[in-house]
């Protein structure tokens, strides 16, 4: 069984909350009084599952896996890791759904 463990909470005073998460995701996350899910409205993979795409110094970009990004802001993850949703919402990005889990 998967263990959930929430990065951050809605009590989590703004001080705490990263610079990164606050211009790059806040954004584009979309939330409602009924709706449990943060849904992410940027780039989306072919899956459907949320990326963001960071210019790189040599004028390329980059395609990141923003779930991933998201638990690295809180924890170092090893490659040996994946990140899901433990709502099994494609585009959901709130940080209290995301499950960490070791790649079989």
């Amino acid at each position: 069984m998967d263990k959930i463990i929430p990065l951050f909470d809605e009590d989590t005073p703004l001080k705490n909350i990263p610079r990164w998460w606050l211009k790059y995701v806040e954004p584009k996350v979309l939330r409602g009084a009924f709706r449990p899910c943060w849904i992410w409205t940027g780039a989306v993979d072919v899956a459907g599952y949320p990326r963001r795409y960071v210019r790189r110094p040599d004028a390329s970009t980059e395609a990141r896996n923003l779930r991933r990004e998201i638990v690295s802001l809180f924890w170092k993850l090893p490659d040996s890791y994946t990140v899901s949703a433990a709502c099994h919402v494609a585009t959901c990005v709130n940080p209290s759904h995301l499950i960490v889990k070791e790649r079989k």
